[in-house]
């Protein structure tokens, strides 16, 4: 396991024990509202209606990725803004792991672009919306083997990120931060017609 994986796995971790997170599924978006002081969050479709003159600087400078971070001062240069922009079109899923991976650059400090960073920050975005060891709960909850299909349900990920997900290295499962996360999110004894209605 690479060590900016677990770095990044056991920020998001931390990150919602901070916030005493404790819904499944995890809202990115509802997130970013605890750093509304200090994170200007923008969609590029918001953006593409923007008046001001330093958004509109912003719309004709801006790459069209999922999402990015970046930071600007302002107009007296006196103050710094970190700015993350992203797609809020398409499939629900996608937006919420970009916005996921964009929270986990700000969470990590990250001012530069790296592959290391962006190891970093994809882990975290997998670990926020999925925490390593929620998986094994969520299964002994059932009392039965848990699917990727009902994974993706209760967690509002891919079926293809609920497949990773069941596959999570001991390592990572093995994070303090990540045993609190998920007992947070799923306490011991939790009932089957809680989780999934059934």
């Amino acid at each position: 396991m690479s060590p900016d994986r677990l770095r990044g796995a056991d920020a998001a971790c931390k990150c919602l024990l901070r916030l005493q997170w404790a819904a499944l599924p995890v809202e990115p978006m509802d997130l970013f509202k605890h750093l509304r002081r200090m994170v200007k969050l923008i969609s590029y479709e918001e953006l593409a209606q923007a008046d001001s003159e330093a958004e509109y600087a912003l719309r004709h400078t801006a790459p069209e990725a999922e999402g990015q971070t970046f930071t600007a001062r302002t107009e007296d240069g006196r103050h710094e803004i970190l700015f993350v922009l992203y797609r809020a079109s398409g499939h629900p899923g996608r937006v919420r792991h970009t916005l996921a991976h964009e929270l986990g650059h700000v969470a990590l400090g990250h001012r530069e672009d790296s592959a290391a960073c962006d190891a970093q920050a994809e882990a975290f975005a997998s670990a926020l919306l999925c925490p390593p060891g929620l998986p094994e709960r969520l299964a002994e909850a059932l009392g039965a083997a848990l699917t990727a299909e009902q994974l993706a349900a209760v967690c509002g990920i891919s079926r293809e990120a609920a497949r990773l997900a069941l596959r999570t290295p001991e390592e990572l499962r093995e994070l303090p931060s990540a045993k609190e996360a998920a007992e947070m999110l799923l306490p011991a004894g939790v009932a089957r017609v809680r989780l999934f209605g059934f």
